[in-house]
């Protein structure tokens, strides 16, 4: 289970905690959420930005992470999501066999198969947390939901405190050059 949790938390839990970061410091940045914001609070003005962002056509990542409800979830779902489809686009060119076969049953026929596609994906994304163990990989669904809610509160924490990956890797060199000094 070991490396079945590093695998989870690296191919999760980072992600996760890179979107919230980028996300949520967007956010703020942008002045459309407080920082000191309690829970409760936060939950009402992202409610706020989800009615604010289905009028905006302009910022497509945030109406993505809005579509699956926005906050942890959301996030959760939308990185699944593209997850899903890079694996799917990966797999696709791989055994790719040619336009005659691609389009073989009519055009409208493929058209919808990809539509039918498109709504599987995006309900297996809703699910997310059973799609990450894989087939039997080892790693139940609370370990995953961990992995993943970890990720998401160390975004939040960079990202409610203006953390830029300048100032990050300033913090991280101070840290390192303090260890190597001892």
């Amino acid at each position: 289970m070991g490396l079945d949790l590093l695998i989870i938390i690296t191919l999760l839990g980072l992600p996760v905690g890179l979107l919230t970061w980028l996300l949520f410091g967007r956010l703020y940045a942008g002045g459309r959420l407080e920082r000191g914001l309690d829970r409760k609070a936060n939950r009402q003005a992202l409610k706020r930005i989800r009615k604010e962002t289905r009028k905006d056509k302009a910022d497509f990542l945030n109406r993505r992470w809005m579509k699956f409800g926005g906050g942890f979830y959301g996030i959760a779902g939308l990185w699944t999501f593209v997850c899903i489809e890079a694996t799917e686009l990966t797999l696709f060119i791989a055994n790719f066999n040619g336009f005659a076969e691609l389009f073989g049953n009519g055009v409208l026929n493929f058209v919808i198969g990809v539509l039918a596609n498109q709504f599987v994906n995006f309900v297996t994304a809703l699910l997310w947390f059973g799609w990450w163990p894989g087939d039997g990989g080892g790693v139940n669904a609370i370990v995953v939901f961990a992995a993943a809610y970890g990720g998401y509160l160390g975004g939040l924490y960079l990202a409610r405190r203006g953390m830029t990956l300048n100032s990050l890797g300033g913090r991280i060199s101070a840290l390192w050059q303090g260890r190597a000094e001892h």
